[in-house]
């Protein structure tokens, strides 16, 4: 394998690297601003919906919560809102709460997590108080679809970005390591052939001030001794 090729190679693999950590980190920081908005847009929401069940609970009105809360499922269009008293037969009404989680609610005053398969969500819940001393919660969640469809997006165009980058950096360096690496080899060992064969009449023009051109400077110099 030549010296230009190998020096290609190991450039261009550099490089691939380089970008590809690069986009990496680009598209993990994509998704953990989705999931710091959604999670902010969710908390906010879920206040609101928290302070206004409160009220509605402690007039005794837990048909006017559900009532409240569907209506702005509807109006949200692609959130899903329910409550439920904390005790462990409410807790189905989201999917992956546990007594932990819930311990974990009471000490936090909010909790954010989420789901995973098909209809994978995220939820946001605050808690709130009953006129009764009960203590209740307020959920939020959303998809995680569009978010993920638009991941998966970015992934592939800076995917493709990468590769376009690499080939055109693994170009632009077999071009260099041509011009400045494997040309001038070729002369010097031309070059040496030629002297080994008697020609002592032709001198080396590689036209740099680098490693190559000191050792052919010293190459015409000791033809010129043979001379």
């Amino acid at each position: 394998m030549k010296l230009g090729t190998k020096i290609a190679i190991v450039m261009s693999a550099l490089t691939t690297t380089v970008l590809s950590t690069l986009g990496v980190l680009d598209v993990e920081r994509d998704r953990s601003f989705f999931e710091a908005d959604t999670t902010h847009d969710q908390l906010t929401i879920a206040n609101v919906l928290a302070s206004g069940a409160e009220r509605q609970l402690q007039a005794g009105r837990d048909q006017d919560v559900t009532a409240l809360l569907s209506s702005e499922t509807r109006r949200e269009g692609q959130l899903e809102v329910v409550w439920g008293w904390l005790d462990p037969p409410a807790l189905g009404a989201v999917p992956r709460m546990s007594t932990e989680l819930t311990a974990r609610l009471a000490r936090a005053g909010w909790l954010s997590f989420r789901t995973e398969g098909a209809n994978a969500k995220q939820w946001t819940m605050v808690p709130g108080a009953a006129a009764d001393g009960r203590h209740f919660f307020v959920a939020v969640g959303e998809s995680l679809q569009p978010e993920r469809a638009h991941l998966i997006a970015n992934a592939v165009r800076t995917g493709g970005s990468i590769l376009l980058l690499a080939l055109l950096c693994s170009g632009a360096i077999v071009a260099i390591g041509r011009r400045f690496v494997g040309k001038p080899v070729e002369s010097l060992v031309e070059h040496a052939r030629r002297v080994a064969a008697g020609d002592l009449t032709r001198r080396l023009h590689v036209g740099q001030n680098d490693e190559i051109g000191v050792l052919a400077r010293e190459m015409n110099t000791m033809t010129e001794a043979l001379a």
